[in-house]
């Protein structure tokens, strides 16, 4: 039912700006951006006209900051000061080939704060409300940019979650349909939307095509 594919192109979908593949390089096409908006406001921005003002929004991974390119990109964009990006960090600790202390071990927010990021953590990935304070406080915060780790479960309501089994494997019917009853989803639907996301999902197709 995707209009993507796994690895989204810009060639192919509309509304892809930017196509990625290896792990941590869409990190730093965001550091990327950054830099160009900070460009664009010191062109047009004028005292009272902030008419360039936006933030940057970046998932990345543990196996993005696993990634070389990602804390070269890191370090730049804390160099610059580049407050117009927040990150958020899907924080799993699970990785295809299993958990990340197979080869991973560094304190990820040391290493960032080190780089100059500023750094908040989310302790529940399902907390909405915790994940929008997050976000806000970071909206308020200048000078730095900011990473959020975000404390999930890979393959929530899965019977494999919290495994690699669960990013890498075909789940299997049997398995399908105890993630839906684990979910409170209807298990006799291939492709269910609840009904509060596409509300919020058509809401903001409706606010974006207003603001064009």
């Amino acid at each position: 039912h995707s209009k993507t594919p796994g690895h989204p192109e810009n060639i192919l979908t509309p509304g892809v700006e930017i196509t990625t593949g290896p792990l941590g390089q869409g990190f730093a096409n965001g550091v990327g951006m950054g830099m160009a908006q900070k460009h664009l406001e010191a062109l047009f921005n004028r005292e009272g006209f902030p008419v360039i003002d936006h933030f940057i929004y970046c998932i990345c991974s543990d196996g993005d900051l696993m990634e070389g390119v990602s804390y070269e990109s890191a370090s730049l964009a804390g160099h610059l000061g580049l407050d117009n990006l927040i990150y958020l960090y899907d924080d799993n600790q699970v990785t295809i080939d299993g958990p990340t202390s197979l080869a991973f071990s560094e304190d990820v927010t040391k290493r960032f704060e080190a780089a100059g990021w500023e750094v908040s953590v989310v302790e529940d990935g399902n907390d909405l409300g915790a994940i929008e304070y997050a976000i806000a406080e970071a909206q308020r915060s200048t000078g730095k940019p900011k990473l959020i780790r975000i404390k999930t479960i890979i393959g929530f309501g899965m019977p494999k979650q919290g495994t690699n089994k669960a990013h890498s494997d075909a789940p299997g019917e049997d398995a399908v349909k105890e993630t839906k009853r684990n979910l409170d989803w209807p298990e006799n639907k291939q492709f269910f939307i609840p009904k509060e996301a596409l509300a919020n999902f058509r809401k903001a197709v409706k606010d974006g095509a207003a603001r064009e």
